[in-house]
Order: structure tokens, then sequence, then C-alpha cells
């Protein structure tokens, strides 16, 4: 299903379809299945210019810090740290899996070397405290969802 996806995704990108008709014909609701496609459309149309990509992402509706999470990602490694919003990248919180680490992430990858270490502990003291925040968003969309509110 995900390859099937991504192959309606690469004609909508190609024939420069509008936002919301890549959201509709892909999803945007944070099944994997619906997020990858509508990242990679995003990316396609607009993963020369990272800021715009990353407003596209955010447009399109659905789980949109999940898709412009990936599309962020993807312009990060397409053109590097300097491409996005130094604004944004200093309002990243540097945990386990922040900027330092992503930047020695990045130049372990370059030069052929082994990944940085991280903290087991620290990563997950992180996890344990986003379970409510994760939990709680994803009650109150089972509840929009159902109307249960």
């Amino acid at each position: 299903r995900l390859a099937g996806a991504l192959d309606r995704a690469a004609p909508l990108a190609a024939g420069a379809a509008p936002l919301e008709e890549a959201a509709e014909s892909l999803g945007t609701t944070g099944y994997v299945v619906h997020t990858v496609p509508l990242a990679a459309f995003v990316f396609a149309r607009w993963g020369d210019e990272p800021l715009t990509a990353l407003r596209a992402a955010i447009r399109a509706g659905g789980d949109t810090d999940t898709t412009a999470a990936i599309v962020g990602a993807w312009a990060g490694a397409r053109h590097g740290e300097s491409a996005l919003p130094a604004d944004l990248v200093a309002r990243l919180h540097d945990g386990p899996f922040g900027p330092r680490h992503l930047r020695a992430l990045a130049g372990s990858l370059a030069r052929g070397e082994p990944p940085p270490r991280f903290s087991t502990v620290a990563a997950a003291a992180r996890n344990l405290a986003l379970y409510p925040v994760i939990l709680g968003h994803g009650f109150r969309r089972l509840a929009t969802t159902f109307q249960v509110c």
C-alpha cells in the first residue's frame, strides 16, 4: 500500500497538482501510508525551498507535525542546516536527539564513521516525559473524530 501511495504522489508532484488535491488524494492522517507519500509530494514540489516546503506541509492539514518533521529532515539532509530557518533550529530542544546530536550524526555519516553515542537514560526519560503529551493528543483526536467532547 505504501508503494502504491508513493506511486500516486510522484505524478501529482510532477504535474504540479495543488496542495489541497494532493492532501485529499494521499491523506493526512499520520498513518505511514498517508504521511510519507504526502511528505514526498511536498518535498518533490518545494524541496528546493525548505521554508516553503515546511509551510506547505503545515498547510496540508492533518498530522502536520509529523509531515513537517519528515520534510524538514529531508530538506536538512539535502541542503544542510544553513538552508533551514535559524530561528526555528534555535528553538529545538537539545535533548538526546536534538540539534547537537544531529550535527554529530551528520558529521560521522559524512566521514563514514560510526554514529555518535547517546545516553539511553536521557532518551528513556525524554520518552517517559513525552508519553502523557502523545496520549493526550491521541485521545483529543479520538474525541474530536467521534465528537465525544
